[in-house]
């Protein structure tokens, strides 16, 4: 399908700020993991949610019980917070009320804190980077098809978006040392 120099133009600058988003997201929990602090906490509650969402192949509508912790820590100006977690499970053993939990908090506004694991920390630049992985492979696929057109997009565009195929890995493999 042979598309038009406008569409080539957003297509490609479409990918190169998914990539570009992708890696804030990453070098934001980066540095927040780096500058937080980190301390015990305890899982208040579990907060259960039933969801649904409409499956778009089948056209069925699916539900399902999610849940998410509400979780206390203690800074280190000795203020207490009660913190609820936007990222859910549905797996219902995954927290327990009472549960012990290492928590990572900003020092100079100790409302921003996550629970120092996988999903909680890096759920966002994760799944951005798929995103961003997905979007650079067509934009890659396309512009090999398209490579004899004189209207092809700079070469550092290109770059950009090859960079992004990177991200997941990345993600993955700074979650595992931190």
């Amino acid at each position: 399908m042979a598309l038009t120099p406008g569409r080539k133009k957003l297509i490609s600058y479409a990918a190169m700020i998914i990539v570009g988003v992708s890696f804030f997201m990453y070098a934001k929990t980066l540095l927040f993991y780096i500058t937080a602090e980190q301390t015990q906490g305890r899982i208040l509650k579990v907060n259960k949610r039933w969801m649904c969402h409409q499956d778009a192949n089948s056209n069925q509508e699916s539900c399902n019980w999610y849940y998410s912790p509400t979780y206390t820590f203690t800074d280190r100006q000795e203020h207490t917070r009660t913190i609820s977690s936007n990222i859910s499970t549905t797996s219902s053993n995954t927290y327990f009320q009472g549960q012990p939990v290492a928590v990572l908090y900003k020092p100079s506004n100790s409302g921003i804190a996550r629970i120092n694991n996988f999903p909680d920390l890096w759920f966002y630049a994760f799944f951005s980077s798929l995103v961003a992985i997905i979007i650079a492979l067509v934009y890659l696929i396309w512009s090999r098809k398209e490579k004899d057109d004189h209207d092809a997009n700079p070469p550092w565009i290109r770059k950009i978006v090859t960079a992004g195929l990177f991200m997941p890995l990345l993600v993955i493999i700074t979650s595992y040392f931190s």
